[in-house]
């Protein structure tokens, strides 16, 4: 779908994204619990719930002006990557706070449920996230490498394509309290990290090896070089039911390239082995996964379409590298600035 508005175009580049992606049963072993388990689990377009990666985190936004069942919403998503550290896209960070400021969304929380509203026990009149299980925000954070992107979604075309693909689109979500039931996931945050395990599963090989190379790994129990993501994205686009379903659900996607900032992947049609980003799968983690078909690690944040003016949903996507030396020191930076504040408040109950 293209429009002839270029604010609108550049308003769907630079969005939250979502997944529509296909599963394995291999990385969904287990099924759902507790209150989760009176929800049907539905087919995703190229994918399908997701029980087993608790660690991954919907960014949930309120919006007064809404019909009520429409007011929470999935603004983006993330990872969990220490117990009060949500991971998640640069952009989300900004436009988040845009939109707090200008009142727009009057406020925002932390869901790591499946599906975040089965919490409110199908009651949409209770408006207290806490009630639901979700955690409160206590800051937002943004790469200060990444480039202002409400000025960017008002650029010039050309100014866009200048520098599209060539951003530190990473950010963070500090929590006001511990994530305690929930082991953070783990990522390859160290320089030159991601390129070593992409090379280590072929994920580089050469058009003329990679079908030899599938069929041997197939031969030997494993299936090569394998991308999850990870996401609260919309379940189908353009969505058909009004709130739009936004559980957690997972697919893998198909490796396309590596650069110095972002591994790119191709977005496939509805039907095919591999699925595509779309709208609200932004600062979802892109897992390597081992040829067991379990995790290995968190190698990049989904960001962006990979042509900021092509057909939303259709154009390949950008995952940010979570090894670049400009990520590694601004998460490491806010992780250790958050440990320093726990050491202050045990030092303040101490006294």
């Amino acid at each position: 779908m293209r429009t002839p508005d270029f604010r609108m175009r550049v308003g769907f580049a630079a969005a939250a994204m979502a997944v529509t992606l296909i599963a394995c049963t291999d990385v969904n072993p287990a099924g759902p619990q507790g209150p989760e388990a009176d929800i049907e689990p539905r087919m995703l377009i190229n994918g399908e719930d997701d029980f087993g990666h608790l660690g991954t985190a919907a960014i949930m936004t309120y919006d007064p002006s809404r019909p009520v069942p429409d007011r929470w919403r999935s603004f983006c998503s993330g990872a969990l990557v220490h117990k009060r550290v949500v991971q998640t896209a640069g952009h989300c960070i900004q436009f988040l706070q845009a939109d707090l400021e200008a009142g727009r969304t009057t406020a925002a929380w932390v869901s790591f449920q499946h599906h975040p509203h089965a919490h409110f026990n199908g009651d949409p009149t209770v408006d207290d996230p806490a009630l639901a299980g979700w955690y409160e925000i206590a800051s937002l954070r943004s790469n200060p490498d990444n480039p202002d992107w409400i000025a960017l979604r008002q650029a010039p075309p050309e100014e866009v394509l200048e520098v599209w693909g060539r951003f530190h689109d990473s950010g963070a979500i500090v929590l006001n309290k511990a994530v305690r039931d929930i082991r953070p996931m783990t990522m390859a945050a160290r320089p030159g990290r991601v390129a070593q395990l992409l090379e280590k599963e072929r994920c580089g090989a050469d058009n003329a090896n990679r079908d030899r190379d599938r069929d041997r790994d197939r031969d030997r129990g494993g299936h090569g070089c394998r991308l999850l993501i990870v996401s609260y994205g919309l379940r189908e686009f353009p969505p058909t039911t009004v709130p739009a379903l936004q559980a957690r659900h997972s697919g893998l996607v198909r490796y396309k390239g590596l650069d110095r900032l972002f591994i790119s992947t191709f977005d496939d049609p509805p039907g095919s082995e591999f699925g595509a980003n779309c709208f609200g799968d932004s600062g979802a983690p892109l897992i390597l996964l081992k040829p067991n078909g379990k995790d290995r690690t968190i190698v990049a944040i989904s960001s962006s379409p990979a042509h900021p003016f092509g057909a939303p949903c259709a154009t390949g996507a950008l995952q940010y590298r979570v090894d670049t030396e400009s990520h590694v020191r601004f998460i490491n930076g806010v992780i250790r600035s958050v440990e320093d504040d726990d050491r202050d408040r045990r030092s303040d109950r101490g006294r």
